[in-house]
């Protein structure tokens, strides 16, 4: 609900660049992915600018820089930074101007190459910018320390540094006059002589106040960070604090940029871990510490009081890897992960402990990998230099609503000093009020006249330790709202059914059932109530409770006959419910019917508390039951069958008979009926079949023929009539001796036989037959044997041998049918070439695999002679592309400076450096390739340039 007052100043350190093209972007808020950065490979110390609105202007990592097309800007090459050093540039606004910026670079480790500025005018390039003087000296030699801030003037800028072999913190002002020429140095703590004492990061707080450092000592407790007092009006330190950490083994850096980053780790004992990055909370309460790649950051607390105090209020964070440490215009920190595509997030810096929230998978740069270093920027202090807040709850219980408790002012008081507040105005944000609306009480109170947003302001004075005053402002959202009353309502349904549940006009719905919408549909199975809570039109909460009264149904049971002779009256009798309603037109609960002949089925409702159960009742005409024993049989002609009834006292056979039992003695099949009846006339009938089987019998059939050999099944075909029960054989090859089905894979070419037989049945004599197999040979085919190609290439196949072919798949082949068809697959691919010959198919298959493992052995040429005569005229690669997925080379001279480089992995060098034709001379080569199977590839060697 709290929001502080954004200048439009405030954008222009919100365009971030930095590791291996990474990049995020602040402007809406909340960080986005910057996929477009030209910084490709390991970058460790960067900086960049955007306008007022938030629009790219420019970034750098050092040595050269970028405009906002991530073109080389105008003479923007060669600057004298260096991308391994930890804070390697800072770009800083000249006071009173426009369109000119100065980028301060650092070189690496202490080297001479020092502390130095470039210019960049804006106005230039059509707005994309020039450098317009590369290279100032400022100091020789420096360590890798570099950060800055605002004057308390409000205006100038002070760049800190600190020289190398030196205890000198150096302290350079930068006014609407430019860069000054002479320095004010702070000579405190101890000499910096090594390498490692050089390396780490410095930063200010956001209100200009404290600077605190990494620091390597080389001796016990090895690892330290350093808080000082800054003075913003004069530039000098003071009151050193040592904040040291505690010894373990650190883990090996992870890196998987294109080329490898520069140790940043002693790893031949345990120590502490490499001091590297450093930040201060935004209210300046809290100072964080990191190592290079570590596993663990730390938090002091600045307010803890003494110096004993603060050092014992070390509160280590686990992070799974960290680096450097930046704070950003959203208020949290963020945090580098060398070699990982999200960097680390701490989301509540202000607070103590584990309540900072730090979250190690923060933004993602995905597919950009982070190395050890963030973007530096000057420190710019907050527009509540001194951490005013408001606090107050607002309450949405009616319509006509004051404040219930007053806002109250509060300062952070150890991050406040130098300042002083002088005065307040506040602006409730209610226009009808008149006078009303305003109030120049610290902690006042307001009554609002009606539901709704309103928006209360906070203006107020306060003085800086310079004696300048400057005026800020706070904001506070008020909502004011008209919640439903909580009254229940009540439903009835019945078990079962279902009802629909609404309450409208709200601006969110959420259901204890689970639902977001306005109205639900829901079917109890007991006596439910249901609750709906939310927000109305201006957010205010609400809740409210609805009850679904369940009754159950009536349980029905009828009693009465349901089997009965035709013409019967039957009495159904109804229990269960209050009132019924028969299909008959009965309302009572007992139902007189006369049964018909047929079967009929009644349908009873019963109600009860207003819920309806139907049953139905189906009475059936009854009929005895008669059996039948001795038929359903198949017998020869002549032979006599006995038939017995069974079931009831009184039979009649359709032979005459009027017994239960009756002999017959068919010479044809013929049906045989009895109708039985018992006592009270109900008659039923059952009928039998006597088959008689006929002599007659046909056993013909044949093979299909010809057919060719090898065929794994062939199976009979019988003439319609014959008896294919028999039994079949063959001495010639395996028969199926049931379904007569053959294999002819292990016979030749010639004319076979199979025998059938068909053994006596009771009415037919035994029969055999015979039927023969013609088989022809098929024609073999020459085809091309199984081969490689790398992805992207064809192969010419040759099959021979047949008189017409037909291809399979068609996929990535020039022509289905040709002898010699060229194949491209993109992936391992079996083809099949079939070619028919009269009744014989032939096929044969040849696969060709897809795949880098050929024979590349990924050789380099070591000599060529651009001398213009047209021959070897350039150093080329040639057939290295298939199956890379990256590539990069790096040509050096002898003195170890880089003259050419590449990730094209077919380039061409023309022995030129910067414009000039190197004269003849030995140049070493490095490569990096990794393949697409994940393995990787490292060469290096010599070049014979040849002029």
């Amino acid at each position: 609900m709290l929001s502080t007052q954004v200048s439009f100043s405030q954008n222009e350190t919100k365009k971030w660049y930095f590791g291996s093209a990474a990049g995020l972007d602040f402007v809406s808020g909340t960080p986005t992915m910057i996929t477009t950065s030209s910084m490709a490979g390991y970058r460790e110390g960067t900086s960049s600018v955007a306008d007022a609105f938030g629009n790219l202007l420019f970034y750098t990592d050092g040595a050269t820089v970028w405009d906002k097309t991530n073109q080389v800007m105008a003479n923007g090459s060669g600057l004298f930074g260096s991308v391994i050093t930890t804070q390697s540039a800072l770009v800083v606004k000249k006071p009173g101007s426009a369109t000119i910026y100065y980028v301060f670079t650092l070189g690496p480790q202490g080297s001479l190459s020092g502390l130095w500025y470039s210019t960049i005018d804006m106005s230039l390039a059509a707005g994309n910018g020039s450098v317009t003087v590369k290279n100032t000296l400022v100091h020789t030699p420096s360590c890798e320390k570099l950060t800055g801030t605002k004057h308390c003037n409000g205006t100038d800028i002070w760049v800190v540094s600190h020289d190398y072999n030196s205890a000198n913190f150096r302290s350079i002002l930068i006014t609407a006059s430019g860069v000054s020429s002479t320095a004010t140095l702070t000579t405190i703590g101890s000499v910096w002589n090594t390498r490692y004492m050089s390396y780490g990061s410095a930063k200010i707080s956001q209100n200009g106040k404290k600077l605190g450092c990494a620091f390597y000592n080389q001796s016990l407790p090895y690892g330290t960070f350093e808080v000082y007092d800054f003075n913003n009006a004069t530039g000098v330190l003071s009151n050193p604090l040592t904040l040291p950490i505690p010894l373990y083994f650190p883990p090996q850096p992870i890196w998987t940029g294109q080329s490898p980053p520069p140790p940043r780790k002693l790893l031949s004992r345990p120590e502490v871990c490499f001091p590297y990055g450093c930040e201060f909370s935004p209210d300046a309460s809290k100072f964080y510490g990191s190592g290079a790649g570590d596993l663990v950051f730390y938090q002091w607390d600045l307010c803890a009081g003494s110096a004993a105090n603060i050092t014992s209020s070390r509160y280590a964070i686990t992070s799974f890897t960290s680096s450097a440490l930046q704070l950003a215009k959203d208020g949290k920190i963020y945090v580098a992960r060398l070699g990982h595509q999200t960097i680390g997030v701490i989301n509540n810096p202000n607070l103590s402990g584990a309540a900072c929230n730090y979250v190690a998978q923060g933004p993602s740069i995905a597919p950009a990998l982070c190395s050890y270093g963030l973007p530096n920027f000057i420190s710019q202090p907050p527009q509540s230099s001194f951490s005013v807040s408001i606090n107050g709850a607002v309450s949405c219980n009616n319509v006509f609503f004051t404040l219930p408790s007053p806002p109250t002012i509060t300062t952070t008081a150890c991050a406040s000093t130098g300042y002083s507040v002088t005065s307040f105005a506040w602006f409730f944000g209610d226009q009808s009020s008149g006078a009303s609306n305003t109030s120049t009480l610290t902690n006042p109170s307001h009554l609002y006249p009606a539901q709704g947003i309103y928006t209360a302001s906070l203006v107020y004075r306060y003085t800086n330790s310079c004696g300048g005053a400057s005026t800020d402002t706070l904001k506070q959202e008020v909502k004011v709202g008209s919640p439903p009353l909580l009254s229940p309502m009540g439903f009835n349904i019945c078990n079962g059914n279902s009802i629909t549940l609404s309450l409208n006009g709200m601006q969110s719905y959420a259901w204890n059932e689970g639902s977001n919408a306005s109205s639900i549909v829901v079917s109890p199975s007991i006596t439910t109530t249901y609750t709906v809570s939310g927000t109305d039109a201006v957010g205010c909460p609400y809740v409210s409770y609805q009850t679904v009264e369940v009754y159950n149904s009536p349980t029905l049971t009828v009693k009465g006959p349901t089997v009965t002779c035709p013409n019967y009256q039957i009495k159904l009798t109804a229990y269960g419910a209050n009132t019924y309603s028969w299909n008959t037109g009965s309302t009572t609960s007992v139902n007189l019917v006369i049964q018909t002949s047929t079967a009929t089925t009644y349908t009873l409702s019963g109600i009860t508390n207003g819920c309806v159960t139907k049953t139905t009742v189906t009475v059936l005409q009854k009929k005895p039951d008669v059996l039948i024993s001795g038929g359903n049989v198949t017998v020869c002609p002549g032979t006599a069958v006995t038939l017995t009834a069974s079931g009831t006292p009184i039979f009649a056979w359709s032979t005459g008979a009027n017994t239960s039992t009756t002999t017959i003695t068919p010479t044809k099949t013929m049906v045989y009926s009895v109708q039985g009846m018992d006592n009270k006339a109900c008659t039923n009938t059952n009928s039998v079949t006597i088959t008689v089987q006929t002599k007659t019998v046909a056993v013909d059939f044949t093979y299909p023929s010809p057919v060719c050999e090898s065929t794994p099944t062939l199976a009979p075909v019988w003439a319609a009539g014959s008896d294919s029960s028999g039994k079949y054989s063959s001495f010639f090859f395996p028969v199926d001796s049931i379904t007569g089905k053959v294999d002819l894979t292990s016979v030749g070419a010639g004319i076979y036989y199979v025998n059938y037989y068909l053994p006596k049945k009771a009415c037919t004599d035994s029969a055999t037959s015979v039927a023969s197999v013609t088989v022809v040979s098929a024609v073999p085919l020459n085809l091309t044997p199984d081969l490689a190609i790398t992805p992207g290439s064809s192969v010419a196949l040759q099959v021979s041998g047949g008189i017409n072919y037909n291809w399979s798949p068609a996929a990535y082949l020039s022509c289905t049918n040709c002898a010699e068809p060229v194949a491209s697959p993109p992936e391992n691919t079996t083809y099949c070439v079939v070619s028919d010959s009269g009744s014989c198919v032939s096929k044969a298959c040849v696969t060709i695999s897809v795949t880098c493992e050929t024979k590349n052995d990924y050789s380099m040429p070591n000599a060529f002679t651009p001398n213009g005569d047209g021959i070897n005229d350039q150093y080329c690669l040639k057939g290295w592309s298939a199956c890379l997925n990256s590539f990069h080379i790096m040509i050096y001279d002898r003195w170890g400076e880089k003259v050419f480089e590449s990730s094209d992995p077919d380039f061409c060098w023309d022995g030129f450096y910067k414009n000039v034709a190197l004269a003849s001379d030995v140049f070493v080569y490095v490569v990096n390739i990794k393949k697409t199977d994940g393995s990787t590839l490292d060469k290096s060697g010599n070049i014979h340039l040849i002029r």
